[in-house]
């Protein structure tokens, strides 16, 4: 009897074991097959993003075409916390190439600000000391050009690139660009380091014509998930300017080609894997300006309004990503860009040594975006075959400031030395970005 009853008992335990398992497995389906009742991978979407994400999900898990290797995964999202759905549906969108463009975009501002301040400072010698008389023998006529080899004395943003009135002058320069893009639910740092090596040639009086290639190694982490990309940008410009009287017109063209690697991190079902995206693209910008300039106190001080109008145009290839067996095929994008410039400047050339000439100077401008806007980017999973799904990137801030300070070191008859800092920002927790740039020029 006692036998039996052991028995019973271990026969008893089974049943009840095998029963608790199979309604568990029975609450799981039941649970999963509730929430795809009330919207499936989409039920807790908070953005349009993630509702497209979710949608996307939703019509895989329907067909039945969900990737064989990350099924278990994907549908394992459903019994999630609405946090952690929130989680994985960003995780599984391609949102982040929408920096690419956004990081191209930002670094033509600064350098656009570079080159037309460089040309502008290129032209006048303001001040009459014996520092800037013994420059390169240098005179002022009556139209305020320079007769000789003079050197200009303004700063401004790269004031002292080139500052000889007649002649080939050559230079290179050091360029840190860094910035912000806030944007919810996840924010885009990035940092680039470039290097620039060009030659000027006034080639008459009133006109100065040039052109340099440039360098430039981007890196920037893409969101709250610490995804990443590392670029390269080569670039070309040609550019030139005319002055005469104190009025200043400038034009230039920029063509850059790039190199890009993201790494998209996802780890929403405990596991690390950045699904790698090989992508190039390439850039170009054409730019007007153009202003005024007044002069006083015996011409070392100079100041007046500029105005200008920026193109650009971004192109970035698809690409399909590998590394991860939530790698997706994304498609290309196309941005264009058209902005405008509305400032001043003001310098002040202050001679210290009759071999030494110091020059601060200030500038300011606002500026307003006419054409980038949100965009979509179309992606699907990599060998699924199925229709893609489209994410909506943010849109541009469109009024920013720019401001800028620069201090600039000529050191005897054919040598600059200058350092700047410039900075543009739209206030709040929006995009914030600034440049350090420092550099030597040397005339011949």
């Amino acid at each position: 009897m006692r036998s039996r009853r052991k028995g019973f008992i271990r026969l008893s335990k089974t049943t009840v074991g095998k029963a608790a398992a199979a309604a568990a497995a029975a609450a799981l389906v039941v649970g999963v097959s509730t929430a795809m009742a009330a919207g499936g991978f989409s039920q807790y979407a908070t953005t349009p993003n993630e509702m497209a994400v979710g949608n996307y999900l939703n019509s895989l898990q329907g067909a039945g075409t969900l990737p064989t290797s990350t099924s278990p995964q994907i549908n394992a999202i459903l019994s999630g916390s609405p946090s952690q759905v929130n989680t994985a549906l960003n995780q599984l969108s391609p949102a982040v190439y929408q920096y690419l463009p956004d990081i191209a975009l930002q670094e033509q501002v600064f350098f656009d600000q570079n080159v037309f301040q460089m040309l502008q400072d290129s032209y006048y010698s303001p001040g009459s000391s014996p520092a800037m008389g013994t420059m390169g023998g240098g005179t002022m006529n009556s139209n305020d050009m320079s007769t000789g080899q003079g050197t200009g004395a303004d700063g401004g943003m790269m004031g002292g690139i080139m500052k000889y009135a007649k002649g080939l002058s050559v230079y290179s320069y050091y360029n840190w660009v860094s910035g912000d893009f806030a944007y919810s639910p996840s924010a885009a740092h990035f940092s680039a380091s470039s290097v620039f090596l060009g030659t000027n040639y006034h080639w008459c009086k009133p006109v100065i014509l040039g052109a340099s290639i440039s360098y430039t190694d981007p890196q920037a982490t893409l969101d709250q998930f610490q995804s990443s990309a590392k670029l390269q940008d080569l670039g070309f410009q040609a550019y030139a300017s005319y002055y005469k009287k104190g009025i200043f017109l400038a034009g230039l063209f920029d063509y850059s080609i790039l190199d890009a690697d993201i790494y998209r991190n996802i780890n929403f079902d405990g596991s690390l894997t950045s699904a790698r995206g090989d992508t190039g693209g390439s850039v170009y910008n054409v730019a007007l300006e153009g202003g005024y300039d007044f002069k006083a106190l015996k011409k070392h001080l100079i100041f007046g309004p500029l105005a200008g109008l920026y193109y650009t145009h971004v192109n970035v290839q698809g690409t399909s990503e590998t590394s991860s067996p939530f790698g997706l095929s994304v498609s290309k994008q196309r941005v264009e860009s058209l902005r405008s410039e509305i400032g001043g400047h003001v310098s002040y050339d202050m001679p210290v040594m009759h071999w030494l000439t110091l020059v601060p100077s200030l500038n300011a401008f606002y500026s307003h975006e006419y054409l980038n806007s949100s965009r979509g980017i179309n992606a699907s999973f990599v060998g699924t075959g199925s229709n893609a799904f489209t994410v909506v990137t943010n849109g541009p801030i469109r009024d920013t400031a720019l401001m800028g300070f620069s201090l600039t070191a000529k050191i005897g008859k054919n040598i600059g030395v200058f350092t700047d800092y410039e900075a543009q920002f739209a206030g709040g927790p929006h995009t914030y970005a600034q440049s350090v740039t420092a550099g030597l020029q040397i005339g011949f």
